[in-house]
């Protein structure tokens, strides 16, 4: 398993599959710190797709600015383009999560299951 901890970029959408089942799709932002080899402090952001398959109300919940726990495994996935180029792209498979409140509401835990391959 695999944690990630970042801020949510926009708002969770549902995504309905021709096999009839939904996903909750969300991109959360993950931002490093580190100081260059002059003593300058730099920052550098990584975006991360996420799909989350136990629950679909949870995109009420998944929204731009949030704090947010990932924990899961990531996937590869590959494809060709209509132009025949190979396309590889990661997306993190969220078998749970946490949201991070302030004192006025405390953190949320989501939990779900790692969808079958």
């Amino acid at each position: 398993m695999v944690q990630l901890f970042g801020r949510i970029t926009k708002d969770a959408v549902v995504s309905d599959l021709r096999d009839g089942k939904s996903v909750v799709n969300f991109s959360v932002a993950i931002n490093d710190y580190y100081k260059s080899k002059d003593g300058q402090p730099r920052t550098f952001t990584t975006y991360v797709n996420c799909s989350f398959w136990a629950n679909t109300r949870s995109a009420e919940v998944l929204l731009k600015g949030k704090l947010i726990e990932v924990i899961g495994r990531m996937e590869v996935r590959a494809y060709t383009s209509r132009d025949g180029i190979a396309i590889g792209t990661l997306n993190f498979q969220v078998a749970n999560f946490k949201l991070y409140g302030n004192a006025s509401r405390p953190a949320e835990v989501i939990e779900g299951v790692e969808p079958a391959s």
